[in-house]
């Protein structure tokens, strides 16, 4: 089956490729497992991970989305390596995808096996046992010049060839085939639609089989199949073999038959039709009936109908697919502007905090050492777990900027880098504010300072009615729903007792 085939051709493909990739950068790999905080399950993944990474960076677009990324991760990780954060987060959602679909095709391996073929051998379907009934099938049958298309094949029950006798149930069986037989067609003087030439005649237990004396005119189930080239009529004598258990008798119809317009395609699946109808007459014993392998000059090859439903399980893995990368994406943007938003409410505390340092007598520097100081005191007393929401952003930035200018960095330069970083306006307000006057003295800096966090406090009121807006917008739902439900409650009992 060919649905079966690419799943296991995937598979074999991927995990070549994660054996190939095993050993790749295994230093890297070992240093960025050490720094993941997070389930390590998939780690045997991220070699490969990290291959598809580097092969991706080298496209113009893949180096745009790992940068978008890196400045991500810079701001959120304020005192990580901005890289190795990056490099992990992309492994861990490759990893997802890899083992994604290692198991989409895995499932869809096993539910084909498990899953009942219609066909035997490509070429072979099997009947209806005795007593069982007609059935019909759908195939997907196609030829070199043929495209593919589904056929539907009826399946006649296997039944037994004892010697029959006639029956006086079958001068009513005639009668009625007179008046069915005929189907749409004016008279069988004149036939150009369909025969309808029923299995069975109802009421009578009596089956029908037919014959015809000249094939290629009228196909097995009543088919007009005539060539577009004969103009004149042709007669045929169809002949119904009618069955009453171990009862038969042989009823000849004579019809003239006129050819309708059909296209190729209707032709070839015409004659595959007939072709199939032809052989379990020949034998009707059979248990199974090889479907033809050509029909004229076509050759033609099979698949079951079925294979289309086992298509959708590869369909919903690429879905999950692509939603684990639109999730991993957009996870990060809801980091960045969780981010943005704790820095925005912490931002009158450091103001205040400045004012109040300044304003004791210490310089900036100082005075943004104490703060960084008092941070760092905090969580090294595990007053704040920086490894879950109790981390403020704003104070990793500025531990960040306080370490910069220990390091040589002169404060002019470490206060521009961080209103850069962070990127949101009242910190780059307060930078540039800093860095002038930094360069022009300290005399007014006092007063701007308190001046920006009487600012900052309205700000922050405005952001708190925003935020309760927020709330009541999202509770809004609920509220409507529980309205819903009271008057359910009340309405539902007084319209039962009307």
């Amino acid at each position: 089956m060919l649905i079966l085939l690419i799943n296991s051709s995937i598979i074999i493909i991927l995990m070549v490729f994660i054996l190939v990739t095993s050993r790749y950068h295994k230093e890297e790999i070992h240093k960025l497992t050490k720094k993941s905080e997070s389930s390590k399950s998939l780690v045997y993944l991220y070699p490969s991970s990290l291959f598809i990474l580097h092969l991706i960076c080298r496209l113009s677009i893949g180096k745009k989305i790992y940068h978008k990324v890196y400045e991500s991760m810079q701001r959120i990780y304020v005192r990580e390596d901005p890289k190795v954060r990056t490099t992990l987060h992309v492994c861990k959602l490759f990893s997802s995808v890899l083992f994604l679909i290692l198991s989409i095709n895995v499932v869809s391996i096993l539910a084909s096996l498990s899953g009942t073929s219609l066909l035997q051998d490509s070429y072979y379907v099997k009947r209806p046992y005795y007593g069982e009934g007609e059935t019909t099938i759908t195939l997907d049958v196609g030829g070199v010049n043929t495209v593919w298309q589904d056929v539907e094949v009826k399946l006649q029950e296997r039944h037994y060839t004892q010697s029959e006798k006639i029956d006086q149930v079958m001068e009513k069986a005639m009668e009625y085939l007179d008046k069915v037989v005929i189907g749409d067609n004016v008279s069988y003087e004149h036939v150009t639609e369909r025969l309808s030439l029923v299995s069975e005649v109802p009421g009578l237990q009596v089956g029908v089989t037919w014959d015809f004396d000249q094939k290629g005119i009228v196909s097995g189930d009543g088919r007009i199949t005539i060539s577009e080239e004969s103009v004149e009529g042709t007669l045929v004598m169809i002949t119904a073999t009618l069955n009453y258990y171990d009862t038969k008798i042989l009823y000849p119809i004579n019809v003239v038959v006129y050819p309708k317009e059909k296209t190729f395609e209707q032709k070839f699946f015409l004659q595959l039709e007939e072709e199939i109808h032809n052989r379990q007459v020949e034998d009707p014993e059979s248990e199974y009936i090889e479907l033809p392998k050509e029909i004229g000059d076509q050759k033609l090859t099979y698949s079951d109908n079925d294979d289309q439903d086992k298509y959708i399980m590869n369909v919903l893995g690429i879905a999950a697919v692509i939603c684990i990368l639109v999730n991993g994406y957009s996870q990060l943007g809801k980091e960045k502007k969780k981010r943005d938003r704790q820095m925005v409410i912490d931002y009158p505390d450091v103001i205040n905090k400045l004012v109040l340092l300044v304003g004791a007598g210490l310089t900036i520097k100082n005075a943004w050492g104490k703060i960084c100081l008092e941070y760092e005191s905090k969580c090294a007393n595990k007053s704040l777990n920086k490894a879950s929401d109790g981390k403020r952003y704003v104070y990793e930035e500025m531990v960040a900027t306080y370490n910069e200018i220990q390091n040589g960095v002169t404060e002019i330069e470490a206060y521009d880098h961080f209103g850069r970083r962070v990127q949101l306006v009242p910190y780059m307000k307060l930078s540039s504010l800093l860095v002038q006057n930094t360069k022009k003295g300290t005399a007014d800096l006092l007063q701007l300072l308190e001046y920006e966090a009487i600012q900052a406090f309205e700000e922050r009121k405005e952001i708190a009615k925003r935020l309760g807006e927020e709330a009541g917008t999202k509770l809004l739902g609920p509220m409507v729903l529980m309205l819903f439900i009271v008057l359910a409650i009340i309405m539902i009992p007084a319209f039962m007792q009307m």
